[in-house]
């Protein structure tokens, strides 16, 4: 090819080199390709941060794109948090933390709703069933030289309210005597055994005793007696010398209600002796034993009744024999021959050197039973166990409180069943509740709603409520509904400060130390907590413990338990 001719294929026609030949010198626009000169600015201020290798800066541990702005120092401690799965905030309101840093959900909790007035209780005495839904209210009075207990179904409704069924009575006989007394015990299920006693003690002990089982209709209240009143006499004449046997040694006259066999007894030490036992069946009771004698029998000292008038701490595991809880673990009565109502095996299965103190439990079903107590190293457990008869296997062994540390729950007081597998719980320090799989696997336990004051039972309504018992400041009981939205915890509470802004993904910023705004309505000087309900807001009242701050204007919280 001639030069002529490669000249024409380099040269375009105004003499300059064609940019298709120049495949040895780097193209204008590629800045890679430049080891020596200058850019002019107007060709640096295109290039994106983004295309840097280091776009950003840390401050306090955030990161800040360059060209973007943060706040050094200033009146806010604050930081870009990760919100959970699921977990939102929203501004001027607390957060949730979850072990990893992050912003957790709030946990589900469980509510008390609005108190009514209970003048019953404050009247009268009241026996909860154990099976829950109802209740039995019976006081005493003299009619005619005689002691008249009356008994009364009430319905208890999910409000705090109750119905009132009818009446039922029960008389002793006649002693010429103005004393009464008496009370009522459950033996099982819709089972009640109810006791009435008058006595005399100005010409000698002269008591008369009446003992009737009776049910109560669970839908409107109403009380039927069962089957036959039974009637005892004990008469414990003077001494010579004017001397009054039964005062001068101890004597006694006593009736106990519960398991098998509610029994009557009356004594004078030395003198006079009897027992009547009676079994306790659906048709009512029997007279099941009965012995008197004119000197002190030992065969009587082994004799125990089993005087618990919870049924859902009694179980019969034979037609002869039942399972006895009490504060320190089992019992097994016996309930054959002359030995009925005696103690044939005690302590089982907490007869062990772990045993300490604050023991309670619950049967959950035949074969199931739930126990609470304290060990010799002061932890709070909850051990389930299955039985048959008087074998025992543990399930599980729970520790929920280290009772070393602070106390979240303290000793376990009351105990009510939903089902084998959940359970509302009273503390020491408020209410709870605890969940068990279908294993009878303890799945965990529930953050006490912190109430000071309760008094008396739990009992269960329905559904997932239950009733609990306070005193109001004029000194009368009060009842509201205890609804349990969890058995156990889903996402433990931890304080991690207070939200500065709203968001329901990514980051958002949150306020842990100094000063954060976003608040209405404070009241300055004043502390503000955290509140009970774990929703989000703050509080005056000190019931959770946990402090935000301290209000420095209407709007604004220093944070931190400053003094």
């Amino acid at each position: 090819m001639s030069k002529t001719r490669q000249l024409a294929d380099l040269l375009d026609s105004n003499g300059d080199i064609k940019s298709g030949r120049l495949d040895n010198v780097p193209a204008s626009n590629d800045a890679s390709a430049l080891t020596t000169g200058t850019l002019p600015n107007a060709r640096l201020a295109s290039i994106p941060n983004s295309a840097l290798a280091n776009p950003s800066i840390t401050i306090n541990g955030n990161a800040t794109a360059l060209g973007g702005s943060a706040t050094v120092g200033g009146d806010a401690l604050t930081r870009d948090v990760t919100l959970a799965s699921g977990a939102s905030v929203t501004d001027a309101k607390i957060i949730n933390t979850n072990q990893s840093g992050q912003v957790e959900q709030y946990p589900t909790v469980n509510t008390v709703g609005t108190y009514v007035d209970d003048t019953d209780l404050d009247t009268a005495s009241i026996k909860y069933s154990s099976t829950g839904g109802f209740r039995i209210k019976y006081s005493s009075a003299n009619v005619s030289n005689k002691s008249r207990l009356t008994i009364t179904g009430q319905i208890l409704n999910a409000d705090g309210t109750y119905t009132t069924g009818s009446s039922a009575t029960l008389d002793t006989n006649s002693n010429g005597s103005t004393s009464s007394g008496g009370y009522v015990g459950q033996w099982k299920d819709n089972y009640w055994v109810a006791y009435s006693s008058s006595s005399r003690g100005s010409d000698g002990d002269y008591q008369q005793d009446a003992i009737q089982m009776f049910t109560i209709n669970t839908s409107n209240g109403n009380i039927s007696m069962l089957g036959t009143r039974y009637t005892v006499a004990n008469n414990f004449d003077r001494r010579s010398g004017g001397i009054n046997y039964a005062t001068h040694y101890g004597g006694t006259m006593s009736a106990s209600i519960g398991g098998h066999a509610p029994y009557i007894s009356g004594n004078a030490i030395g003198y006079s002796w009897s027992v009547k036992l009676f079994k306790s069946t659906t048709g009512g009771l029997t007279n099941h034993f009965s012995w008197s004698g004119g000197t002190h029998n030992n065969r009587r000292t082994s004799q125990t009744n089993p005087n618990i008038d919870d049924a859902s701490r009694r179980k019969e595991i034979s037609s002869n024999r039942i399972l006895s809880m009490t504060s320190t673990g089992l019992d097994v009565l016996g309930f054959t021959g002359s030995s009925s109502g005696h103690i044939v095996q005690s302590s089982l299965p907490f007869n062990s050197s772990e045993y300490n103190g604050d023991g309670i439990g619950i049967f959950l079903n035949s074969t199931h039973f739930l126990y609470f107590f304290k060990d010799i190293y002061n932890k709070r457990r909850a051990q389930t166990y299955s039985f048959s008869n008087t074998t025992f296997t543990k399930i599980d062994d729970f520790e929920y409180e280290d009772g070393n540390l602070p106390t979240v729950f303290g000793a376990i007081q009351d105990i009510k069943a939903k089902s084998a597998t959940e359970l509302a719980l009273k503390t020491s320090t408020g209410l709870s509740a605890i969940e068990l799989d279908s294993n009878y696997n303890v799945v965990g336990v529930k953050t006490p709603l912190v109430i000071s004051g309760l008094t008396g039972e739990i009992p269960y309504i329905s559904g997932n409520t239950f009733l609990t018992y306070n005193r109001a400041a004029n000194g009368m009981e009060i009842a509201a509904p205890y609804t349990v939205n969890a058995y156990s915890d889903d996402f433990p509470f931890i304080y991690g400060g207070v939200a500065q802004e709203t968001s329901s993904s990514g980051t958002a910023k949150v306020c842990y130390g100094g000063i954060a705004d976003g608040f209405t309505g404070l009241t300055v000087g004043v502390k503000y907590y955290v509140d009970p309900n774990l929703g989000g807001d703050i509080t005056t009242a000190t019931t959770s413990g946990i402090v935000v701050g301290t209000a420095i204007s209407p709007t604004e919280i220093l944070i931190g338990d400053v003094r």
